[in-house]
């Protein structure tokens, strides 16, 4: 059987299992990538160099976060603000268009910030510091007074921004 045969089959494989389901999708995706690895047709450094792709960590960072406001809640809360607040179509439509907005940056700034951190953790050179990398290094050597102040600044906010969030009104539930 020809190589191009072999992929074009692991291809229907992969289609049919993401449609129905039956199997989980990062399984699915080892199976195809440890299939074509296998038979040949991609070697094994190829198949697992795309694993560490910047873009692949990317991905798995923002569909980790994105579970877990759904998991937390946070999405169904959002959800709830939204159309409480938006009393016609109109504004119904662009509050999910600001929230899709503002939800979709967040992500994206988080997943972008630890990916960066991580990349430029393992390749800065001496005396390149990014602000991430210059608060591990401080932590890790024993904190200044500068880190307190920027530390402090930092839990300030995210504490106002818990108390607005936990003091808006709730939704009353219909019975």
């Amino acid at each position: 059987m020809s190589q191009t045969t072999i992929a074009l089959l692991f291809l229907a494989f992969a289609i049919v299992s993401f449609i129905l389901e039956k199997i989980p999708l990062g399984l699915t995706a080892t199976i195809c990538a440890l299939g074509l690895t296998l038979t040949g047709v991609l070697d094994a450094s190829t198949t697992f160099a795309q694993y560490v792709n910047s873009n692949v960590i990317l991905c798995v960072g923002m569909f980790v976060v994105g579970q877990a406001l759904f998991e937390t809640g946070m999405a169904n809360k959002i959800g709830g603000l939204v159309t409480r607040f938006a009393r016609t179509e109109r504004t119904l439509i662009i509050a999910i268009m600001v929230i899709v907005g503002v939800m979709s940056g967040f992500l994206m700034a988080f997943t972008m910030s630890l990916d960066d951190f991580i990349i430029t953790h393992f390749t800065k050179g001496p005396g390149v510091d990014t602000l991430s990398t210059k608060i591990y290094t401080e932590v890790k050597k024993g904190i200044k007074p500068e880190m307190y102040a920027l530390s402090t600044l930092i839990f300030m906010t995210v504490l106002v921004l818990l108390i607005l969030v936990n003091k808006a009104p709730k939704p009353r539930e219909k019975q």
